[in-house]
């Protein structure tokens, strides 16, 4: 769940209030699940500002924020628990060739022989 939050908030457009009762939109910059804060910023004439917000703070500023949270874990509690791996019931076939052995060499063909003749080839 922790990363889908990440993943709807992050880039929002919220509102936020500021110390001196100021209310003013800013964007999510991230997201930390452990500590249920959002950090913001937004621009102030020439400068960013930066903020951080209690989820809670958030959501009071923001209803429309508590769907996005519940459907984010709704979707976690509904994720589909992955496949267990298919065991064969049957033995796999394995290619009837047999593997070369270690001390193979390939052979060199009369193409490659004849291109030889002729150059001298350091050891």
């Amino acid at each position: 769940m922790e990363s889908d939050l990440c993943r709807y908030l992050v880039g929002h457009s919220v509102q936020i209030s500021r110390s001196d009762g100021r209310v003013h939109p800013a964007y999510v910059k991230s997201v930390d699940t452990i500590k249920s804060t959002v950090m913001v910023e937004w621009k102030e004439r020439t400068m960013c500002q930066g903020k951080e917000i209690d989820v809670s703070e958030l959501c009071t500023l923001n209803p429309e924020l508590l769907d996005i949270i519940q459907s984010v874990a709704n979707e976690a509690a509904e994720a589909p628990t992955p496949a267990p791996e298919k065991k064969y019931s049957s033995r796999l076939r394995s290619s009837r060739i047999p593997a070369p052995p270690s001390s193979y060499t390939p052979a060199v063909t009369k193409a490659e022989e004849s291109g030889r003749k002729g150059r001298h080839v350091p050891l």
